[in-house]
């Protein structure tokens, strides 16, 4: 039997929206017709635009959210022994990326921030490239407009967080799968044959976005859904195979070149398998606890955290189930549109975003909540809104309501705007002083102190000395490259347990800081963090344990203590 061939769409050209010959056009032909016309110009306004707020709301400090700090310092760690060191706190291919600029010109913040900045405005390009001429251009734009000026979306365009690099990735393997299914509508011995290459860049990139950021491995179900759907048997192990050509290979040069070396990047995330997710040691999850959290985590990310950064809500709103229910509708709206319509990009994208925050609700921890873990789809949120209501009004009866699609765009966008405009010129007199060489402006007084001690152990303690610290990856930044002892939790009540941990890892001064929760918020109640917990439950047995050797501040001050192991130690831990 025959088979038809479908057409690659040749790069940088468009597939023009076909206009019905009639007197009247609808207002949706008569834009696609205008937008496909100036579409590169209209981009481009868009990525200035984008890059002039990114100057605006750039900031050149680490988050107090901690990762930022450990992705430089496990990129150091690379650049200073690059087979001694594995990062596997998580997916490790963006902190290797940061290790080569580490490696040239060392832990420079600001020269750092700008390859975030670069991976943002790429994303933004890869996005327009992935989706120009595949779905309806007042879709794209309409989806790139907020993407590009999303307050949320530019405050990660100057972190060193994962996001910018993913969006990036992301993009760029969906440009390749959408290359790969207009390929051909048959999926056989022969079209494999034929078009093996893109195969192969497809399983690459698949391979790149899951070695960036865990949860991607869920991309591989979307995959298999979506040629299950359309019932392409072929392309099902294919899809497989190509993935293994990379991970297989992967995996072996794991153990060969960082043999000795935990290379898992899953390891450390077991803890989310269990009740609590504080330990992987704790009682394993049960299945209705899994279906719990993840009927929870939907109402916490699609009604609460996805409209925070929309800007319609403050944050660490309040879960809604109303909203959390409008959300999913309109995201269904786009996925029945996109199959009827038989649009396999949309399908495809709402398939890859649907199965991969699905994959975050069931595998995390309600107590998590982080915005950022719906934000790096926001695009593709946005395509799938504005994808469904452009089907519904571009339907026969409903053309006259087209312009009604502009309402939720400009509802979204101006929301959204507001509260760029004043998050920017909240951050300029912060950004000035950081610029002039005042490092610390823009924090509170208790990571102020902290930070400082960090610098007055790099400066005064012997070099190797180990101190124990409650964020230690920004210890390290902010104490010019030296490693501190890192306490993330209270492994024992038994004060004996806890400092022969200590004195196992010589573990020599700790640094007592009250570090807020809410850096908006003063302490107003005593300081009961895991640092303090530690020390106390040692001085309750062992009162001259420590000895304070330094304090910096008046309020919140940062104390740094010296460890007087005493000798009637009782563990001796193997």
């Amino acid at each position: 039997m025959s088979q038809k061939k479908i057409s690659p769409r040749k790069p940088g050209t468009v597939s023009k929206p076909k206009v019905t010959q009639s007197n009247t056009k609808s207002l949706f032909d008569w834009t696609e017709e205008n937008l496909g016309k100036h579409d590169l110009k209209i981009f481009g306004v868009i990525a200035v635009f984008s890059a002039l707020l990114i100057f605006l709301l750039f900031d050149l400090k680490i988050s107090i959210g901690h990762d930022d700090a450990l992705y430089l310092e496990g990129g150091y760690k690379y650049a200073q022994d690059f087979f001694g060191y594995f990062y596997s706190a998580n997916a490790p291919l963006y902190v290797l990326f940061l290790s080569l600029p580490i490696k040239l010109f060392g832990l420079n913040l600001f020269l750092l921030k700008m390859f975030s900045v670069v991976f943002f405005l790429a994303a933004l390009w890869i996005t327009y490239r992935s989706f120009r001429g595949r779905i309806p251009y007042i879709v794209l734009f309409f989806a790139l407009i907020i993407f590009a000026t999303n307050y949320a979306y530019l405050q990660y365009a100057s972190l060193t967080y994962t996001e910018c690099f993913f969006a990036c990735v992301q993009a760029i393997f969906l440009g390749y799968f959408f290359r790969l299914i207009f390929k051909t509508d048959e999926y056989n011995w022969k079209t494999i044959q034929e078009n093996w290459k893109d195969w192969l860049l497809m399983g690459f990139w698949l391979w790149v976005i899951i070695t960036t950021r865990s949860v991607a491995t869920f991309a591989v179900f979307a995959v298999l859904a979506y040629f299950i759907l359309q019932k392409k048997w072929w392309a099902i192990p294919t899809s497989l195979i190509s993935l293994a050509i990379f991970w297989i290979p992967w995996e072996i040069a794991k153990r060969v070149l960082w043999a000795g070396i935990e290379t898992n990047q899953y390891a450390s995330q077991s803890k989310t398998l269990t009740v609590t997710g504080s330990s992987a040691t704790d009682a394993s999850e049960t299945l209705s606890g899994y279906i719990s959290r993840f009927f929870e985590n939907t109402e916490i990310y699609l009604s609460a955290r996805l409209w925070e950064i929309l800007g319609f809500r403050p944050e660490n709103s309040p879960n809604d189930i109303k909203l959390t229910i409008f959300t999913v509708v309109i995201i269904l709206l786009g996925l029945f549109f996109a199959f009827r319509n038989k649009n396999k990009p949309m399908l495809f994208t709402i398939i890859y975003f649907g199965t991969l925050l699905a994959g975050t609700f069931v595998m995390l921890q309600t107590f998590w909540g982080q915005a950022r873990l719906v934000m790096v789809y926001l695009p593709y949120i946005l395509m799938a809104l504005f994808y469904g209501f452009y089907s519904l009004f571009n339907m026969n009866g409903l053309k006259i309501l087209q312009p009604l699609i502009f309402i939720p765009f400009l509802v979204i966008w101006g929301k959204g705007m507001g509260v760029t405009f004043q998050k920017a010129i909240k951050n300029q007199p912060i950004v000035s002083k950081n610029l002039k060489g005042d490092k610390y402006a823009g924090y509170s007084p208790d990571y102020v102190n902290y930070f400082k001690m960090s610098e007055y152990c790099a400066d005064s303690l012997p070099k190797g000395t180990w101190v124990a610290v409650r964020k230690a990856p920004m210890s390290f930044v902010y104490g010019k490259g030296k490693y501190f002892y890192a306490v993330y939790d209270v492994p024992s009540e038994n004060a004996d347990t806890l400092l022969a941990l200590w004195k196992k890892d010589n573990v020599q001064y700790v640094i007592r800081a009250p570090l807020r929760n809410n850096p908006y918020l003063p302490l107003d109640n005593p300081y009961t963090g895991k640092v303090q917990y530690y020390m106390e439950l040692i001085k309750n047995k062992y009162p001259s344990t420590f000895s304070l050797e330094k304090t910096i501040g008046d309020q919140e001050a940062a104390e740094l203590y010296k460890i007087n192991y005493p000798d009637s130690l009782k563990v001796v831990l193997k």
